[in-house]
């Protein structure tokens, strides 16, 4: 895993490093055979709505379209953000990973 950053992050002042079992599952040598992934959802779909659901992904998926999710009334495409250059991909191809 490589990871690289433009910018420098300088964490507030009254910031304490976590020490510990927490820490350590985050550390990079534990990340290094892990998939992260950002999901957006819109400001209308609740954590609640999405607690227990289960996305089953296609084994390949046709212009980043990875399927649909179902939440109450409402379907969401489900797309992948490496997929293409739109608005949105580049959106979320430049977000930086802060754990």
């Amino acid at each position: 895993m490589v990871i690289s950053s433009a910018r420098t992050y300088e964490p507030p002042r009254d910031f304490v490093k976590q020490q510990g079992s927490t820490a350590d599952a985050f550390a990079l040598s534990a990340l290094e055979d892990k998939e992260l992934w950002l999901l957006r959802v819109p400001d209308n779909v609740s954590l609640s709505q999405l607690d227990g659901i289960t996305i089953k992904l296609p084994s390949k998926a046709k212009n980043g379209e990875l399927g649909e999710l179902a939440v109450g009334s409402s379907v969401y495409n489900i797309i992948s953000s490496t997929a293409g250059g739109d608005a949105e991909s580049r959106e979320m191809a430049e977000m930086s990973l802060l754990v």
